[in-house]
C-alpha cells in the first residue's frame, strides 16, 4: 500500500501479474487490469483507485538507469578534451592566444581535472562490469549445477566429472571477463568516429593517411579472433582429458600403487598435459604478436600523417603535432591493445557458450518420464 495525499493506493497490479503464477494467462490477455476497466465502467474514477506505477516505470528507477548508460559519455568528454587543452595550452605558450593571461592557467587546471575525471569515471564502469560479470558467472555456474542434478543416468554417461568442473569452473568465468571490456564495443568506435573528426578538422587530408593505418588494423584483428578460438577450443579439450585423467588416478590411486603404475600414469599426465601447454603457448604467441602491432601502431600513424603532411608541402605546427599525437595516443590504446582484448575474450565465449550449451541440452529425468 502507498499513500498520496492522504489516500490511500494499492501497489501495482502489473508487477502483481508479473510475479503470479498465473502471469501466463494474466498478461497475453490484459486481465490484471480488468478490475480496474470493471471499476471504471460502473462509475467515474479517482486518485484513489488507481493503482501505483510498475517498480520498473518510476522515474527513480528509469533515471539510476540512464544515469548508469551515460556514465560512459563524461568519460568519452574527457578523453577527447584533454588533446584539445594541449593544443590551446601550446597556443597559449606560443603568445598566439588572444585569451587574457589567466587562461593559460586555467587550461592546465582543466587538463588536471579531465585526467582525474577520467581515471574516476573509468574505474566506475570497471566496478559496475565487474560485479555484472559476477552475477553472469553465478547464475551460470548455479544453472550448470541445478541441470546436472536433473540429468537421467543415460545423458550422464555423456559427459565426464572432468567436463562439468571445467564448466563452472572455467567456461563460466569466460562470460566474467567478457563483460569487463564489453562496453568498449560502443565507446571506441565513438571515440574513433569523434577523433577522426576533430583530427581532421585540425590538420585536414593528412588524417586519412593515419586511419587507414587503424583499419588495416580491423581484418588483422578479425584472422586473430579466428585463431584465438581455434586455440580456445583445442585448449579446452585437453584440459578436459587431463582433469579426466587426474580424477581417474585420484579414483584408482590403491590399484595403481599395488601394480606399480606410478610411472606409466605420470607419462600420461605429462603428454595430456605437454599438449595443453602446446596449445596455450600457440596462444600466448599470437597474443604477443597482436600486443607488438599495438605498440607499433601509433609510429605508423604518426609516420603516414606526418610523412603525408610533408609530401603535400604543408608546415608542421607544434600544436598540431602534440595535439594530433595525444589524439592518436588517445585511440590506440582501445582500438590495438582493449578491442583485441575484447576480440579474444568473445571467441572464448563463444566456445564456452557452445561448451555450456551441449550440456544444458543433455536429457533431464522429467523427459524421461
Amino acid at each position: 500500500m502507498r499513500y498520496i495525499l492522504g489516500e490511500q493506493r494499492q501497489s501495482s497490479r502489473l508487477d502483481w501479474a508479473q510475479s503470479s503464477c498465473a502471469r501466463w494467462i494474466q498478461l497475453p490477455l490484459f486481465l490484471w487490469i480488468t478490475p480496474l476497466l470493471s471499476l471504471g465502467n460502473k462509475r467515474t474514477l479517482v486518485e484513489s483507485d488507481l493503482n501505483d506505477l510498475s517498480v520498473n516505470d518510476k522515474c527513480s528507477v528509469l533515471l539510476n538507469r540512464v544515469n548508469r548508460i551515460f556514465l560512459a559519455f563524461p568519460l568519452i568528454m574527457a578523453h577527447i578534451a584533454q588533446p584539445l587543452l594541449i593544443r590551446q595550452i601550446i597556443l597559449y605558450i606560443k603568445g598566439e592566444s588572444v585569451l587574457p593571461a589567466y587562461a593559460g592557467y586555467l587550461f592546465a587546471s582543466a587538463l588536471c581535472i579531465t585526467a582525474i575525471l577520467q581515471a574516476i569515471i573509468h574505474q566506475q564502469i570497471f566496478f559496475r562490469n565487474a560485479r555484472i560479470g559476477m552475477r553472469v558467472r553465478n547464475t551460470l555456474s548455479s544453472s550448470i549445477y541445478k541441470h546436472l542434478l536433473t540429468i537421467n543416468i543415460e545423458a550422464l554417461h555423456k559427459t565426464t566429472t572432468a567436463q562439468t568442473i571445467n564448466l563452472v569452473a572455467n567456461d563460466a568465468s569466460k562470460f566474467e571477463e567478457l563483460t569487463m571490456f564489453v562496453h568498449t564495443i560502443v565507446l571506441v568506435p565513438l571515440e574513433a568516429l569523434v577523433t577522426f573528426g576533430l583530427v581532421l578538422w585540425y590538420i585536414g587530408l593528412p588524417t586519412i593517411f593515419g586511419y587507414a593505418i587503424l583499419i588495416l588494423l580491423i581484418p588483422m584483428q578479425f584472422i586473430f579472433s579466428t585463431q584465438f578460438t581455434r586455440y580456445r577450443t583445442t585448449t579446452m579439450a585437453c584440459t578436459d582429458k587431463r582433469v579426466q585423467t587426474i580424477n581417474e588416478i585420484v579414483n584408482g590411486c590403491q590399484i595403481i600403487k599395488m601394480y606399480n603404475w606410478e610411472k606409466a600414469m605420470e607419462q600420461r599426465v605429462c603428454e595430456t598435459r605437454r599438449n595443453e601447454l602446446s596449445s596455450i603457448y600457440k596462444a600466448s604467441c599470437l597474443r604477443v604478436l597482436n600486443t607488438a602491432l599495438s605498440f607499433a601502431a601509433l609510429p605508423l600513424i604518426s609516420l603516414a600523417i606526418f610523412g603525408g603532411i610533408w609530401l603535400m608541402g604543408r608546415t608542421l605546427l607544434p600544436e598540431d603535432i602534440f595535439a594530433t599525437l595525444a589524439f592518436f595516443a588517445m585511440v590506440r590504446i582501445p582500438v590495438t591493445v582493449t578491442m583485441p582484448q575484447v576480440i579474444e575474450k568473445l571467441s572464448e565465449a563463444r566456445v564456452s557458450a557452445r561448451r555450456i550449451n551441449q550440456f544444458m541440452q543433455l536429457d533431464i529425468l522429467s523427459k524421461k518420464r
